[in-house]
This record gives structure tokens, sequence and C-alpha cells, in this order.
């Protein structure tokens, strides 16, 4: 398994052209996959990691053999009003603190302080110190995503505040082989709080998408 850090957001991979679009997106994960010489991949994304997981099946499918996506934000249904106020409340200059880390703690279920938490703390910062070098990912439109021919998992918070759950999970359905489901109790922190059983999940449906491709 690799863990990567996705071109124009905060970690270790250091973008070096202009991303302008979601097939710039495809582009460098179908670059990365060839390096690592993985002729087919499970591709996991959680949150807005499942934005460029969904458009490297679009754009460029030829590796992919999968893809699992952790309540995707903008992927399958709109931002929520709630996950864009906490997303420019946090890069906002001059935000307090304390403020920004009780609007990180909606997206886990309305934690009272995010930094309180390893995890919440290292969102923050990310959020606060690092610039984004690329426009808003775009929602994919209903042909674009009846197009998608590989098998995706969706698994939806039910109590997530990046979307109308049901209706992502609506629209994740209409796709040609999909298995949708919605976890009524997980927030949108739903890798954090359910890891156990997230793995146990991803593993069954990798070993059906192996079974069913041989």
């Amino acid at each position: 398994m690799y863990a990567v850090d996705g071109l124009g957001e905060p970690g270790c991979s250091a973008q070096s052209a202009p991303m302008t679009s979601g097939a710039d997106q495809a582009a460098w994960i179908d670059e990365m996959l060839a390096r690592l010489a993985l002729p087919r991949a499970h591709v996991l994304g959680v949150s807005i990691g499942g934005w460029p997981a969904v458009q490297v099946a679009l754009h460029r499918p030829e590796r992919i053999a999968s893809v699992i996506a952790l309540d995707p934000a903008n992927t399958f249904a709109p931002l929520s009003w709630k996950m864009i106020v906490v997303s420019l409340g946090s890069v906002l200059p001059g935000m307090p603190e304390g403020l920004r880390n009780r609007r990180l703690g909606w997206i886990s279920g309305g934690i009272d302080d995010a930094s309180e938490h390893i995890e919440g703390r290292l969102i923050a910062s990310g959020m606060r110190d690092f610039k984004v070098s690329f426009p808003a990912p775009a929602l994919p439109g209903e042909d674009a995503l009846r197009s998608l021919g590989v098998p995706v998992l969706a698994l939806i918070a039910g109590k997530s505040i990046a979307h109308d759950a049901e209706k992502a999970a609506a629209r994740a359905r209409t796709l040609r082989d999909s298995t949708v489901e919605v976890w009524p109790e997980a927030s949108h922190a739903i890798n954090g709080e359910y890891p156990e059983r997230l793995a146990e999940r991803v593993h069954a449906f990798l070993d059906g998408v192996e079974n069913r491709q041989g």
C-alpha cells in the first residue's frame, strides 16, 4: 500500500506544473502509478481525496482496478454551506485560533475543540499555512459519473457536513458498478472514527473485485 500526499495539498509531494482540471489531477496520479510500476491499482480517497480518485478513473482508467471513496467531497453531491464556511473560515487571515478549531470541530460531528486531537491540529495547520495552488474541484456531471467503468465502493457518512448524505448516496448509486453504503452514525471524519470497520469493509470489497476480475 502506498499513501501519497496529493499535489497541490499540504504534504511532501512537490507540484512543478499548473493544474487546472480533473484531467490534470488524473495525469499526475497515472504518472505516479507508472513510476511505481503498478499496472493495476485500487485507489482510495478520503474527503477531498475522493475527488481525484474518481477523476483518475474517469480520465486515465487504464491502470485503475477500483475506486474506494470515503465520504468524498464535491464528488457525488455539492458541498454544503457548512463545509464551505469551515473551509473559508479556516483560511481567512487573522482568524482567531480558537474559532478556527471550533469550526473544524464541525467536521468530526461537532466536537468542541479540534485542537484537542492531533488530527485536528494537523488539518488546522495545513489550512492555515498552506496556499492551495489549483482551482476548486468541479462536481462531476451525471454523464461523466455514469461513464465510470471500474467498480466503486462509496461509503457515505450519515452525519457528514460535506454534503447531503442521502443525495450523495443516491447519485453514487447511478454509477454502472457501484456499492454504496450510508453509515448513519459516522461524521465526515469517518476514517478516524471507524478504522477497524473500514479496514474490514475495504478488504471485503477488494476481495470481491479481485475474484470478479480474476
